[in-house]
């Protein structure tokens, strides 16, 4: 059963809010860029010319980001428990760096899709796909610091970070020259 699919709104900010160390950034990172490509879609069904870009339907990116917010939580409860019996910790840390790696990849990917179409979109559906470009921001942002928090001296780990937040930087930019157009 996915835990992070089963709460109701109010339930999910409380357990964002509880104690519970195992949900937290990386987790509603996840689902903020869920949002975010579910804010894609929509545009996508008001504008149907607004993404020449978009290969697959945003829902299957929403479901998969919903996922790996699952799946973020789940690594987290592992690396804690490891940490917590002595345990070696490596094999729960590397995954708990892939899950963030693959958050920041999925978020990526809908960035490059929302920012080009910003300035070709129709008027009605623009505020909706700028909230989109910031919560895909958010998600990829919480996976870079999620990477950075996690990683073990592993200059592998450094690419992946630094892949991810050249491509943020780039897309940003991209987004904030358009957006003042």
């Amino acid at each position: 059963m996915n835990e992070v699919m089963q709460h109701t709104l109010l339930s999910w900010v409380d357990w964002i809010a509880s104690a519970n160390p195992s949900v937290g950034g990386g987790s509603a990172g996840a689902v903020a860029g869920a949002q975010g490509w579910a804010l894609i879609d929509k545009v996508q069904r008001i504008d149907k010319g607004a993404f020449a870009n978009l290969d697959s339907p945003p829902l299957g990116w929403r479901v998969l980001l919903l996922q790996l917010a699952e799946e973020d939580h789940k690594g987290y409860q592992r690396l804690r428990t490891a940490r917590k019996n002595g345990l070696d910790a490596h094999d729960a840390l590397k995954h708990s760096l892939a899950v963030s790696f693959e958050i920041g990849q999925v978020c990526l990917t809908g960035m490059e899709v929302a920012v080009p179409a910003v300035t070709r979109i129709k008027a009605v559906v623009k505020p909706d796909l700028e909230v989109a470009v910031h919560l895909l921001h958010t998600g990829c942002l919480s996976a870079i610091m999620n990477m950075e928090a996690n990683q073990e001296d592993d200059r592998v780990d450094d690419l992946k970070v630094g892949q991810i937040r050249g491509r943020l930087a780039v897309l940003w930019h991209q987004y904030l020259t358009v957006s003042d157009s």
